[in-house]
């Protein structure tokens, strides 16, 4: 059940995303689209339990997730938004140095709780 309520507010917030005009993009990362605050107490308790149960793993991505920052501070990271995701549509997201540091610590993180969610 875990994995899957992962990945179904993925896919909603991902078709939320998707939906976006262009107008509605440029407001903000919407990080938390298709999550209540049930979800969120929920998937945070999964997350500590599995942490506690299984700190090889939570070393292995919280090692993953650091050396990303330091590629994402050096300005070396690859990291970028899928093709469909209209949230950053806008060129400051990709010209100025802040903004994409931002971006990229952005879908790291995003990236790195995914992975954790699903390797528990």
């Amino acid at each position: 059940e875990q994995r899957s309520t992962a990945a179904t507010h993925h896919e909603t917030s991902e078709r939320i995303t998707e939906q976006m005009t262009g107008g509605e993009a440029a407001f903000g990362l919407l990080p938390l689209a298709g999550f209540s605050g049930a979800d969120m107490f929920n998937v945070s308790r999964q997350m500590i339990e599995q942490a506690v149960k299984q700190p090889p793993l939570v070393l292995k991505h919280y090692t993953n997730f650091l050396l990303e920052m330091g590629r994402v501070m050096t300005g070396q990271s690859t990291v970028e938004p899928g093709a469909k995701d209209k949230r950053f549509t806008d060129e400051a997201w990709k010209t100025n140095p802040f903004y994409q540091a931002l971006l990229q610590t952005y879908l790291n993180w995003q990236q790195s709780l995914n992975a954790f969610i699903d390797d528990a």
